[in-house]
């Protein structure tokens, strides 16, 4: 066992901070969170930012810059923006909700990691394309709405994909969407509303903005030359 752990590659920072930020935001969800969240968020949390032009995050940060108080929680905008965040104090928009910028992270994450590791650019996306040609797959086809949440679709067989393909021949492709489809076999019913424009993703293109901004930041791992 101590064999592989020495094997397994250390991470240190200054990657190693922003991390465990996108780390804490994606899995302190609940008020259970609250002491890790006090305990562990580091002092320099507000000044991260994300390393993305997409409007869908700017617009949620833009919505919370206009908002007289905090939302009301399970509205939008989902999660505060960096700057909003208080490392001592959990509220319910600390965390990460919205499924856009849930995925903002982990992909954060992974270029983090990559810069960590000394990994190119291009070696990122070949393992991308290379490993998880699933998730590569299911992303080429992925749509988010403007509110960052991620539109149901047939693709990835998930609940209310079908009633959602058949409301989008009628619809105007102007007003937020309302569509209604039943789980748990019928006993309950789901209604959600989208709210236009929807986007696609190409995690290539996403990887390939992130590091170039973060490497800018962090820097890259310098990987030893082997002795000739």
């Amino acid at each position: 066992m101590e064999s592989d752990l020495k094997i397994i590659p250390k991470i240190s920072d200054p990657w190693l901070t922003p991390i465990m930020h996108r780390g804490l935001r994606l899995n302190a969800l609940t008020t259970h969170y609250a002491d890790l969240w006090a305990s562990v968020a580091l002092p320099g949390l507000p000044q991260d930012h994300w390393a993305s032009q997409s409007e869908i995050l700017v617009n949620a940060a833009a919505a919370w810059e206009n908002q007289n108080e905090d939302p009301t929680p399970k509205t939008y905008p989902y999660e505060a923006p960096w700057p909003a965040l208080t490392p001592t104090t959990w509220t319910w928009h600390s965390p990460l909700r919205s499924d856009y910028a849930r995925r903002q992270a982990l992909l954060e994450i992974d270029v983090l990691v990559a810069l960590a590791l000394g990994l190119t650019l291009d070696e990122l996306q070949t393992i991308y394309r290379v490993q998880f040609p699933v998730m590569r797959q299911y992303e080429i086809a992925d749509e988010y709405d403007a509110h960052g949440r991620l539109i149901p679709s047939p693709h990835r067989k998930t609940a209310g994909g079908t009633e959602v393909r058949n409301a989008r021949k009628t619809w105007d492709g102007e007003t937020p969407l309302t569509v209604s489809w039943q789980i748990d076999d019928g006993l309950q019913t789901i209604t959600k509303t989208f709210y236009p424009p929807f986007s696609r993703v190409d995690r290539e293109s996403d990887y390939d903005y992130a590091y170039h901004v973060l490497k800018q930041k962090y820097g890259v791992k310098e990987t030893p030359q082997p002795s000739p």
